[in-house]
């Protein structure tokens, strides 16, 4: 992998959308995993996956995203990595400030530009 490339965490229960959230990712010249659920996401990044920002889906089973970014923001390794709510939620935008994340986006539309504007606004140090 070429050093520099921004990594993404993509946590979303539905298996094609993940997969497909994890292919477009790629497909613009950064690395993505995909997990299923918050506790799998939190595991994967104390593990030292060197994610630059995570892709948060809301409602998801075994742990949820909004105890994901209550654990995350407790933990001094990861409080820092900016994550973006994905959410079918009528506002996703509502949906993040409730969270304290640094921004939602929408199930419904595929992120596109705008998650790579907030790539390359939040992802500097990667």
């Amino acid at each position: 992998m070429a050093p520099g490339r921004h990594r993404v965490l993509v946590v979303e229960d539905e298996r094609d959308l993940r997969e497909s959230l994890v292919n477009w990712i790629e497909t613009r010249g950064m690395e993505a995993r995909g997990v299923e659920h918050g506790q799998a996401a939190f595991q994967t990044l104390c593990d030292g996956y060197p994610a630059c920002a995570v892709l948060l889906d809301l409602d998801m089973p075994v742990m949820n995203g909004w105890t994901f970014m209550d654990i995350q923001r407790e933990d001094a390794r990861l409080a820092a990595i900016p994550v973006f709510v994905l959410t079918g939620m009528p506002d996703p935008e509502r949906e993040a400030r409730r969270v304290r994340a640094v921004a939602g986006l929408s199930k419904v539309t595929p992120p596109g530009e705008q998650l790579l504007r907030l790539l390359a606004q939040h992802c500097l140090h990667h």
